[in-house]
């Protein structure tokens, strides 16, 4: 038996899907710069577009949130309702949600309270995985609280 357990999943074949999805990742990493650079305005039209997009026959089978949805103890009933009512939008649509919270959603009392729709998957600090499709698993790991582990 090998000692080493990566070796034994490269040679099984993983190590094919591994070099796929190491290689998206210069892609993804151009495309967070891009997108980091929008103002606030330009990410709202980015729903437009989006919109466009499915109406024209593409799918969406996820969304993935990794990170933080609010700031620290910055809370606002609006701003809850409206990301509830978006996350409903998606799970009428049929779109699984993965929430992995960063650190400041960790100490907001307010996320923890949010009724999230049966489409929202919260993953805890102790980390998880769940199956979107034969060949796609969703890991996380949230933060479970404000500080960030060394």
């Amino acid at each position: 038996m090998s000692k080493n357990p990566m070796k034994k999943i490269l040679r099984s074949g993983e190590g094919k899907k591994l070099k796929v999805l190491e290689d998206l990742v210069p892609d993804i990493n151009e495309l967070e710069a891009e997108i980091s650079k929008l103002s606030d305005e330009e990410l709202q039209a980015q729903t437009g577009y989006l919109k466009q997009r499915i109406e024209q026959g593409e799918s969406v089978n996820a969304l993935l949130i990794a990170g933080d949805l609010f700031d620290g103890a910055e809370r606002s009933a609006r701003t809850a309702a409206y990301l509830t009512g978006q996350l409903d939008r998606l799970r009428d649509g049929g779109i699984r949600v993965f929430y992995i919270r960063g650190n400041h959603d960790a100490e907001n009392p307010l996320t923890g309270e949010l009724n999230l729709p049966e489409n929202v998957h919260i993953f805890d600090g102790r980390g998880g995985k769940v199956q979107l499709s034969e060949d796609v698993w969703i890991h996380g790991v949230s933060f479970a609280n404000r500080h960030a582990p060394e």
